[in-house]
């Protein structure tokens, strides 16, 4: 959370503004992150930042899996590798939280 912070106040102030007005992250379902810690993160660590203040959006994504037939690295709800129709167990290594899009002032 700390980098996608950092990340976004560096965009931002690439982009010539000195407040973000909206952060939207991704969780992995099933992952480690939820709802609860991305709020309470965002509002600790944007304090001080072009990021205090901002609306924080939150989208649910299907976590990330890995074929046992295939290899192949996918996202499904259900399970099944699109490829092959195997099925996947959940990537340990993927991500539980993205830093999916800032919106700011204009």
């Amino acid at each position: 959370m700390t980098e996608a912070l950092k990340q976004a106040c560096l965009v931002a102030d690439g982009a010539g503004s000195r407040h973000i007005e909206r952060v939207t992250f991704a969780i992995a379902d099933g992952g480690h992150v939820t709802d609860d810690i991305v709020e309470t993160l965002f509002t600790v660590l944007s304090v001080g930042t072009a990021a205090e203040g901002a609306a924080l959006a939150i989208e649910h994504w299907p976590p990330r899996r890995l074929c046992l037939d295939c290899a192949r690295s996918y996202q499904s709800d259900n399970g099944a590798c699109p490829a092959c129709g195997a099925v996947g167990l959940v990537d340990a290594d993927a991500e539980d939280l993205v830093l999916v899009s800032i919106d700011v002032d204009g």
